[in-house]
């Protein structure tokens, strides 16, 4: 729980860090690209963030819901998930 709550605290300070509008010409912390789109969300990956060790790709992604959704209490809309999926290479 206290976990989930600090993830969601880090999302929050890279989404305002992303909304800046001053011209310091300094770049976003993401730079996402929207990678689909269906009913229920907005699917945004970050190609900057794609790494490769050996056989496994990883890269951070996104989904923006078009609903509120409940985990633990917590009322959310944009989650940013970890680097966690793996794909092996062919």
């Amino acid at each position: 729980m206290l976990r989930r709550f600090w993830v969601l605290l880090l999302c929050c300070g890279v989404m305002a860090a992303c909304n800046r509008s001053d011209d310091s010409g300094s770049k976003s912390a993401a730079d996402w690209a929207k990678a689909g789109e269906t009913d229920g969300y907005v699917y945004y990956a970050d190609h900057a963030s794609i790494t490769k060790a050996d056989e496994i790709v990883t890269m951070s992604d996104l989904f923006d819901y078009k609903a509120a959704r409940t985990e633990g209490g917590l009322h959310f809309r944009r989650p940013i998930n970890p680097i966690e999926p793996e794909r092996q290479l062919k």
